[in-house]
Parts: C-alpha cells; structure tokens; sequence
C-alpha cells in the first residue's frame, strides 16, 4: 500500500528514501534571511518537486510582502501527484507540522488508497483550502472557515 507522509526538513535530510518513493520540498524562499538554499535531499528520490513559500495563513494577519501558498503551486502539486500516483509520497518543510501537514491532509482525502504514516500536524488552514480546491474536492466559490 503506497504512503503519505509529512516530516520535518532535519528527517528528511538525514534519512534514506525508500524505494519508489517521491518527495515534495517546501521551504522558505531562497533569499531570505533564514534561507540561503534549497533542503538537502538525499540521493533515491524517484522525482523531487520543489517549493518556495511562507507559512503564513492567508486568512490572518501577515506582513505585506509575504510569500504565501498560491493556487499556481497548488495545481502543481495536484499534477506532481497524479503523475506519481501509487508511488509513496513524501512531503517535507522546515518543522513538518503546518505547510506539508495540509498538504498531505488534502492530499489523503483526494486518494483514500494511501496509508498515513506522518507526523502529528497542526495543518496551515490557507494551504489546505487552496489545495482542496486544487484537488476538486471543494467547490470553486466556497470558502472554508478554519477554526483556531
């Protein structure tokens, strides 16, 4: 049975893929303050996509310039998905908690076939709405109310 997975950056830098196995990489713009490289993978990864945004919700206060998840990065993550459909799916950012948490929730509601073996998660409520929508799994129009 293929898996879906949220972990944090350190985990997955220091761990071994296993086979068949493809991975989604969110991190902090390059550039930042914080950021001065993309996450160290290690070798094995079937396919890597690889993302730059913030974790700031959409729907709370944030400083203008943020980086925030966009509908463009959601349809990428659908296509990279579907093309990779009954491989393992790995997503990782920095703590594996908020961003790659939403991702995956959305991600196991769009294909019930897949095993959920990540971590406990605290999903960023913007990231998961736009990826629901994504996914076709909520309706265009519809706005989801995230609850604190």
């Amino acid at each position: 049975m293929p898996w879906l997975a949220n972990k944090g950056e350190a985990a997955v830098e220091l761990s071994v893929p296993e086979p068949d196995t493809v991975c989604v990489s969110i991190t902090e713009p390059i550039g930042e303050e914080r950021r001065r490289e993309p996450a160290r993978l290690p070798k094995g990864f079937v396919d890597v996509l690889r993302l730059e945004f913030q974790d700031y919700d959409g729907l709370r206060k944030h400083p203008a310039d943020a980086v925030l998840f966009t509908v463009k990065q959601a349809a990428q993550i659908q296509r990279f998905a579907r093309k990779h459909r009954g491989r393992n799916i790995l997503v990782h950012c920095a703590a594996g908690i908020s961003r790659s948490g939403a991702i995956v929730e959305a991600l196991l509601e769009a294909f019930p076939e897949y095993e959920d073996r990540g971590w406990p998660r605290h999903p960023n409520g913007h990231v998961k709405s736009i990826m629901k929508r994504a996914l076709g799994l909520t309706p265009l129009g519809h706005i989801e109310v995230v609850s604190e």
